[in-house]
């Protein structure tokens, strides 16, 4: 099932509609989606190497345009919205956090593998500075992708074919590291409430 998904997503990146699909996940994954951009982004890049850094720049102009949505999302839509998309502890812990490191915890969500969607509706419910937030989402989430795409852009043909060859290690060792961060992401969010109520 694993294989029959990747292959899927190897295929459709070969098709004119791959970068249109990669395109709208950045959009989506960034306010509404769980799955990792990356999924999308390296087999559209492996498909064109080449066009790998133009892949990155739409990827991340469409995830800055995602991430500038849930923030219209979370000024607009109210604490019931809020609480409907997002666990109350997780909900209040992201607004703790923006509220004492500002927008320096939007771009750690943006770099890291923390879900940067909480951090997006919880920066317009809280009124955060858009503008600054745009130039923060924009520079990290540019820097993630483009990290990837320079990796691709260099040694494209040779990434494809070895994970054409281990296609099947590949998929597992992706499965146990999204279980394990989320694991470690829900450890660390319990930990950090307990240190703050014991504070």
């Amino acid at each position: 099932m694993l294989r029959d998904f990747a292959e899927f997503l190897l295929e459709l990146a070969s098709t004119p509609w791959g970068p249109a699909v990669m395109v709208l996940h950045a959009f989506l994954e960034s306010f509404i989606l769980p799955l990792a951009h990356e999924l999308f982004l390296i087999p559209v890049s492996l498909a064109r190497p080449k066009l790998s850094l133009l892949f990155a720049l739409m990827s991340t102009t469409a995830s800055t345009l995602g991430i500038s949505v849930g923030y219209y999302i979370g000024k607009r839509g109210g604490r019931k919205l809020l609480l409907w998309m997002v666990q109350p502890k997780l909900l209040a812990l992201a607004k703790r956090q923006i509220h004492k490191y500002d927008t320096w915890a939007v771009a750690v969500a943006c770099f890291t593998p923390i879900p940067v969607k909480v951090f997006a509706l919880v920066a317009g419910a809280t009124r955060l500075n858009f503008k600054k937030l745009v130039v923060v989402a924009f520079l990290s989430r540019g820097a993630r992708f483009f990290l990837v795409s320079l990796l691709l852009f260099f040694y494209g043909q040779a990434v494809r074919e070895w994970i054409l060859d281990y296609m099947d290690w590949i998929m597992i060792g992706l499965l146990v590291f999204m279980v394990i961060s989320a694991l470690l992401w829900k450890h660390l969010t319990q930990l950090v409430l307990k240190k703050e109520q014991l504070a």
